[in-house]
């Protein structure tokens, strides 16, 4: 097959980093690099042959990427998904269910003693690291 201008190629490479704004994959952004790359390495470096050379140049330059900044894309993943679920300090009244605490449609685990209450009976709580706290 014949070979990609510079101009398809920069445009294929702008596109995903693009695309990698809006997904947060952190796998097109490596591959649009790659793409970007190829593209200048087109215009002042190498003529390529086929469109299979660059398409191969493309993925061992995203590979290379990848494995080098392989610390920075786990660390950027590992910051955007921390800590969605964990609810901190949220008060309210919940209603006892056995041997859990039903608050705001969830039920929550509890290190107080519900002996003293029947399913059903309303409690203050409050949500303190993932646990429900009975406030009296």
């Amino acid at each position: 097959m014949e070979a990609l201008s510079f101009e398809w190629l920069l445009a294929i490479g702008i596109l995903l980093v693009g695309l990698e704004s809006l997904m947060l994959s952190f796998f097109l952004f490596p591959v649009g690099l790659g793409f970007l790359v190829v593209a200048f390495l087109e215009l002042w470096v190498l003529n390529f042959e086929s469109l299979f050379s660059q398409i191969a140049t493309v993925l061992v330059i995203g590979l290379s990427f990848t494995l080098l900044f392989r610390k920075k894309f786990i660390e950027l993943l590992g910051r955007s998904s921390s800590n969605k679920e964990e609810r901190i300090h949220i008060k309210g009244i919940g209603t006892i269910d056995g041997k859990q605490i039903k608050f705001e449609g969830t039920y929550w685990n509890t290190h107080d003693d519900l002996s003293s209450y029947r399913d059903g009976d309303k409690v203050n709580v409050e949500i303190v690291k993932n646990k429900a706290v009975i406030k009296t």
